[in-house]
Parts: C-alpha cells; structure tokens; sequence
C-alpha cells in the first residue's frame, strides 16, 4: 500500500479518517499493518500490501478463481480499445487525473489508464485484487482496496474519473453500487460505466437477430440455474470439457447456430474462449440492463451531461 492511498480513505462504518498503525515497510511500500479509524477506533488490516475492508470474496469467489487462472490473458491491445471503447473517454480525459477503477479483476484497464492518469486507486471484492497488485503495484502511481462496492471506504468526491467495466451487474443491487461510487466522484467529475446488455439492446439490426439474442439469453440463463451450483473447480473443468464448441465456430458461417445450444464467447483465442465462457456461467449474480433504466439512473443521482455510447449498455456521465 502506497502512503498517499490513506488520504482517501475512510471508515466504513462512520466515515471517519482512518491512521496508520503497526505498519512495516517494504521495499519503500506498506506490506503489513492496520487502518484505525480517528472516530469509531474501528480496525482494518493491511495484508499482502493491500488493505482489507472486507474478510471474505462473499459471493464472488468465482472471479478471485478465475482471474488467479487467468491473471494475463486479457492484458494488452485488446483491453485499450476495449477500455476507450466502453467508456467514452479519452488520453486527454485521463491525463494527469485521479482515477477509480470499480471492479479491477486482475487489474487490466488500470495498466491501461496507469499510463496517463496522476493516480489509480483500483478495488475489488474477490482476491483478483492479489493478482492485480502482482501486475501492476509496483508503479507508483497505482494503489488497490479490497472492498465491496455496495460499502467503499473513500471520502466523499475525491475523485476526478470512476470507472466501472463489466462489473455492477453481478453486484447485489447495481443501482446502489452505481450510487455509491458516484459519491466519490468530484464536481464536474465523470462516470463512465458498462453493463450487460438487455436481450432487447441486442443486434437492433433485424427482427431475427432480436429473436436470436432473446433465445440465447434465455438459454444461458437456463444453464446458470445449474452451473452457479458447481464448484469453481468443476464449471471450469465442465466449460474444458465443451470446448469443442470453440472449434466448432472457428471460420465457419454458421457458427451462431451453436449457440443455440450452447451460448458461449464468440473469442477467436481458445484462452479467451474459455475465460469468458467461465465469466459467464459462474458469477451468482448476472443483471441485464437497457439503457434505458442505465440513463434514468444517472439523472437520478444528479449528472447534467448524460452520453450514451455505441457499445450496449455503455453510458458516460458529468456532475
């Protein structure tokens, strides 16, 4: 944990300043040692470099699997497009800024905006935030939380960006996480999110392509009653095990047919197949949202300028 990290952050339970205590150093960074809370004397463990503001991955034990699997194999090219792609932003809306990274998995578009913010603070329920500070705490202008979105302990509007790709829909309720972490946003700061489309965002080129995703969706979910009742360990073997249907789709024109009956990442890259594939089947919780409802919330929580982007559902906002 970086020095300046403590700046902002707060209590969970009051709100109050938080004071290093015990801590030992090293190589210049925090490794061990506890946050006390000024106003409560409430305790919070440094452990690993990272402090703790929760003592388990709660339900999403999945990604702290998947991603200590899969801690490289979304890194580079890919994940700047995809980080620009998704969030409206650009290198000049990041540079020299402060950044929340809400949801970092295994810390992928923080090396991306590392590259031209001030600071990154990423944060994360599952232990992905392990793997992410493997890859990335060695810069000095990123630190990591583990924490949960639905209870972040930042002061109010320290912020200048947040950001959350791919994340508030398999939180309890995304609303609310959506909320809190607009909380630390600064005054004419911005909110960048994306979320998992609703059947009906879907390919709004034609009826049957509507259809199709409808079915596909529906299918899935059918599958996840089962497959969010196994085991980490025995989905990721199970999603192996079907593999053939990454090969089945390879260059061959009708390969959404197979998703019909078995819907699964459209990845050309057999690791990336299997990563997402997992993504997919394994979180307990998996919202699909319009823009819509997406937008709606952003008015409610007060920003002016409200975008929607091209990428479904990716929306873009500015207090």
């Amino acid at each position: 944990m970086k020095e300046w990290l403590v700046d902002f952050l707060c209590c969970t339970s009051c709100k109050g300043n938080l004071e290093l205590d015990g801590q030992v150093y090293n190589h210049g960074e925090i490794e061990s040692g506890s946050l006390k809370c000024c106003q409560c004397s409430r305790i919070f463990m440094i452990d690993k470099f990272i402090p703790r503001f929760t003592d388990s991955d709660k339900y999403v034990s999945n990604f702290s699997f998947e991603w200590n699997k899969h801690a490289t194999t979304q890194y580079g090219e890919l994940s700047r497009k995809t980080f620009f792609e998704k969030t409206g932003l650009s290198k000049n809306d990041i540079d020299g800024k402060i950044v929340f990274d809400a949801g970092c998995g295994s810390g992928r578009f923080s090396d991306v905006v590392s590259q031209n913010c001030e600071k990154v603070i990423a944060a994360d329920l599952s232990y992905s935030i392990d793997v992410a500070f493997s890859q990335l705490g060695s810069r000095s202008n990123v630190s990591f939380v583990q924490c949960d979105l639905l209870n972040l302990p930042f002061k109010p509007q320290v912020f200048d960006i947040a950001f959350s790709i791919g994340v508030l829909h398999h939180t309890q309720n995304p609303k609310e996480a959506m909320k809190q972490i607009s909380q630390t946003i600064k005054s004419n700061g911005i909110m960048a999110i994306w979320v998992y489309a609703h059947w009906s965002e879907i390919n709004k080129i034609g009826r049957f392509h509507r259809t199709f995703a409808r079915w596909s969706y529906a299918a899935s979910d059918a599958y996840r009653v089962f497959t969010t009742r196994l085991s980490n360990a025995s989905l990721y073997k199970l999603i192996k095990g079907l593999s053939f249907f990454f090969y089945l789709k390879q260059k061959n024109k009708f390969a959404y047919l197979f998703d019909l009956i078995f819907p699964s990442s459209n990845s050309v890259d057999y690791e990336m197949w299997i990563l997402d594939t997992f993504d997919w089947y394994s979180p307990k919780y998996q919202y699909k949202l319009t823009y819509a409802e997406v937008i709606d919330w952003y008015v409610e929580l007060g920003f002016k300028h409200v975008e929607r982007l091209q990428y479904p559902v990716a929306v873009k906002g500015k207090l």
